[in-house]
């Protein structure tokens, strides 16, 4: 006899999206094991329906019986009606059928009263059946088997695993989607599969996910059922990764000014790889690709939030269009903070915000720093919070969504950064030589970073292990704990799945992540030195450490703290447009001597530039309402595992303290380099923040 369960599906709709009442998703639900002729068993079919809605979800179930000697739940398949629109699927549930549930389109009143009722009594006495067919199992295995130890199984007639337990058919089943569903008719070939939040080695993967668990790995690399791999041009919708050279940052057919080197994939240019987007070649570059008007494909899952996608500007279609005079005395730079700017009409395509639209969207007020009154998103006119260094001395100062953001708008050929920044047309030229020289992945481990350049050298008596060139350095000292604590989660969490060296010898899957991430990722530098090798755990942990740490704590400390150091351009312009006259009295310009202030007013970016200079820096430094900071959230399969749920209140509590202590440093008047004349309290590396342009907050990145 079969068991009667619910599944309960969470869909998040977009801002203002309203679901047919009629909406259904369908869902088939595949057993962790094989049946006596190994083979898959049947999938288990449901409709789910509208349950209930909020503004911030919708709620669908379904009803659907589960075979005796099913086994467990391991694996569902989504799909949606053709032609209806995508959806997001947060969270699937499965769990008995109980007194809580209500049918899909009940209703109040007597009768749906009358309902209710009668349903508790069933499920009232489903439930006493099934703890005495539960108990009598039990009984009855004690005498058809040997006794196992707690947590291990074995199979029985119909090939479902016996836990000493006795029974898991009562145990919910989550699975963790966070993903986009697309309907079958975009995606005809591929099923979007989903497995439990269990957590498995590949060597211990239950018999009956292991095709399911290769299909949707062929997904995203978008491999053919005949063993070829797609590469047509990638749409918004797909979720194919794949990787490309830098070719499309020029723009040559508009333009033979705009050509720019391929970077990566040549002894000349050497970079790292981004996401393959697969669009047609320019006609006077066959190396390049077209540039479209629309946003780089990144796959549908890496996309933005609508709340923060609204943060950054679209596509401008236009470059080298910014202004070229500069500001005519130094009050009108205090007024660009304090009034605004007029905007050329030339340029306002280019520097119109989109951050009050973002947060207006939104349920939550926005910050004070950027309230609705200042920044006006359809007008001609800007004006910028005064940054956080001006406040105390005006003259003392990217994931892959962020990556194609930047290639449509910020690194492209005549885009904001070459626009803006002395370097011009060589911005990124310069950025592949530093690569050449300079990056490989061993030193980009916080420790190793310090030795490198300087300001650090080894020593076991000092704290962390280490001697700082300058003991009042506030990145090293707040990062090293940060460093620490990163790396004593992940040695606690590489040790629980890996507990010796053969553990990660046999994971082919392991192996086969890292060697992506060089033969891949940086292919141009796949053979020279800084790859440790991955043999043993205390290897694993030091790799992931140091992905973890450039993704979190090096990510922010130079990435959110950008507007209030340098917001107020005099403290750091971003250009000299004119040479600036040398000390040599003899040949100082008797302009100079007359008016030097409006000769440094012609050396400073223009208003132009120096407002879309602001305007980048304050969009980067800001943090959407929806971030996520590390050691907030658990993941739902983390939590599942006392051991690794342990270790991730162990982290979460190191992450408070380190909060304190760089409160505690900062109250500390003998550390001038934290809170000196002139300076901003060094708080980038403080763990959380709320949205907006804090100075604070360390969320992972994947852009970096």
């Amino acid at each position: 006899m079969g068991v009667s369960k619910i599944a309960s599906v969470d869909v998040i709709p977009k801002i203002n999206e309203q679901f047919p009442s009629d909406d259904t998703l369908f869902l088939k639900f595949a057993s962790s094991d094989l049946d006596s002729d190994g083979k898959e068993k049947a999938l288990i079919e449901g409709v789910a329906k509208i349950h209930k809605k909020s503004d911030q979800k919708y709620n669908y179930v379904a009803k659907i019986e589960v075979p005796e000697g099913f086994g467990e739940i391991g694996a569902v398949i989504v799909e949606l009606k053709e032609n209806s629109t995508e959806r997001f699927i947060d969270t699937i549930f499965i769990k008995n059928l109980g007194g809580s549930t209500i049918e899909p389109g009940e209703t109040d009143g007597l009768s749906g009263m009358i309902r209710r009722i009668y349903t508790y009594l069933v499920v009232l006495f489903a439930i006493i059946r099934l703890v005495l067919e539960s108990v009598t199992r039990c009984i009855k295995s004690l005498f058809r088997a040997p006794p196992v130890q707690q947590g291990s199984t074995t199979t029985g007639a119909l090939g479902s695993p016996l836990n000493a337990n006795c029974s898991t058919s009562e145990t919910p089943v989550t699975f963790s989607c966070n993903s986009w569903i697309q309907p079958k008719n975009l995606i005809p070939d591929q099923r979007r599969i989903f497995f439990s939040t269990k957590s498995y080695l590949p060597g211990k993967t239950p018999a009956g996910l292991l095709k399911l668990r290769k299909e949707d790995l062929a997904n995203l690399r978008g491999e053919k059922a005949d063993g070829t791999t797609d590469k047509n041009e990638r749409k918004a919708f797909e979720r194919i990764y794949d990787y490309d050279v830098y070719n499309d940052l020029g723009d040559p057919d508009i333009d033979p000014e705009w050509t720019r080197p391929v970077l990566g994939g040549s002894d000349e240019y050497p970079y790292p790889r981004r996401c393959r987007t697969g669009r047609p070649h320019t006609t006077l570059d066959r190396s390049s690709e077209k540039r479209v008007e629309g946003d780089f494909y990144v796959p549908r899952d890496e996309a933005f939030s609508e709340v923060k996608q609204k943060m950054f500007p679209p596509n401008a279609g236009k470059k080298n269009k910014l202004g070229t005079n500069p500001f005519p005395n130094f009050t009108e730079v205090d007024l660009m903070f304090r009034d605004g700017i007029e905007i050329p009409p030339s340029s306002h395509d280019i520097l119109k915000f989109n951050i009050i639209a973002t947060l207006n969207s939104s349920d939550q007020p926005a910050p004070p720093s950027v309230q609705p009154d200042i920044i006006q998103p359809d007008s001609t006119k800007l004006k910028f919070p005064p940054p956080e260094a001006l406040k105390r001395d005006k003259f003392l100062w990217l994931n892959m969504r962020i990556n194609a953001n930047a290639r449509e708008i910020l690194i492209n050929a005549g885009g904001i950064i070459e626009s803006t920044f002395s370097a011009r047309g060589y911005c990124m030229e310069f950025s592949s030589l530093v690569y050449k020289k300079e990056w490989q992945f061993d030193t980009q481990a916080l420790p190793e970073d310090l030795i490198r350049r300087g300001m650090a050298e080894r020593d076991d008596k000092a704290p962390h292990g280490l001697k700082l060139a300058i003991k009042d350095y506030p990145f090293a000292n707040d990062g090293l704990i940060l460093w620490e604590a990163l790396v004593e989660w992940m040695t606690e969490y590489v040790n629980h799945y890996y507990p010796d060296d053969k553990a990660i010898k046999n994971d082919k899957e392991l192996e086969a992540w890292w060697n992506e991430i060089k033969e891949k990722g940086h292919p141009d530098k796949k053979n020279e030195a800084g790859w440790p090798t991955l043999e043993t755990p205390k290897d694993l942990i030091q790799i992931v450490s140091t992905i973890a740490w450039v993704g979190c704590g090096h990510h922010s400390a130079v990435n959110f703290i950008q507007y209030a150091h340098a917001g107020y351009f005099p403290s750091r312009p971003s250009i000299a447009r004119i040479n600036m006259p040398t000390e040599d009295f003899d040949i100082i310009p008797e302009k100079f001597i007359n008016n030097p202030e409006s000769v440094m007013l012609e050396a400073f970016p223009s208003i132009a530039q120096a407002s879309t200079v602001a305007q980048t820096m304050l969009i980067l430094s800001a943090h959407s309402p929806d971030e996520e900071y590390i050691g907030k959230k658990i993941e739902p399969a983390w939590a599942e595992d006392p051991m690794i749920a342990k270790a991730f209140d162990k982290f979460k509590m190191k992450l408070d303290k380190l909060e304190k202590t760089i409160d505690q440093r900062n109250e500390n008047s003998e550390l001038k380099n934290r809170r000196g004349v002139g300076l901003v309290p060094y708080e980038v590396l403080k763990p959380t923040s709320g949205f907006g342009v804090t100075g604070k907050g360390v969320p992972y990145s994947v852009s970096t």
